[in-house]
């Protein structure tokens, strides 16, 4: 099964003060019909696998992180107009789409951010790129818990046989 959130995310006041003053900012959608999902699945027999990925599904996925972000280092990227236009077209774009909350001005209490910068080859098209690597985010994942690596097609390869 999916890990819900420790008790130190649930109950640290900061977070829930941030959720519950911001609601609109963390909507949870899916494109599947969750309640045909759920009758669909009723009988499945391993019920903690599949009430855990429902409930991803309805409220969102924890990544498996302790909820420690002291080793977060915060860095804000120097961008160009040109990079910082793009970043701000794209956003507006996936925001259109449904697919980012609205746009707001500063990170809430709690919040974390990974560096996001643009990367332009010569004769293709800019790309956004989020470094989740080097800002310390993925420090609190206990990586016994990940049994998946994803490093090169040949590794999703392996995964998807």
């Amino acid at each position: 099964p999916f890990l819900p959130p420790p008790a130190s995310v649930l109950n640290d006041p900061v977070l829930v003060s941030s959720l519950a003053s911001h609601p609109h900012l963390f909507d949870v959608s899916s494109p599947f019909h969750l309640d045909k999902l759920r009758v669909f699945l009723r009988v499945h027999p391993n019920r903690p696998l599949v009430d855990s990925i429902l409930d991803g599904l309805t409220e969102g996925f924890w990544p498996g992180h302790d909820g420690d972000f002291s080793a977060t280092r915060e860095r804000t990227p120097h961008h160009s107009d040109e990079d910082y236009t793009f970043l701000a077209t794209t956003a507006f774009a996936e925001f259109e789409k449904g697919w980012l909350s609205e746009p707001f001005d500063s990170l809430l209490p709690g919040m974390h951010a990974p560096p996001t910068f643009v990367v332009r080859l010569p004769g293709r098209k800019p790309r956004q790129v989020v470094d989740q690597s080097s800002s310390g985010l993925n420090n609190g994942i206990d990586s016994s818990l990940t049994s998946v690596v994803y490093d090169t097609a040949r590794d999703l390869g392996a995964v998807l046989r």
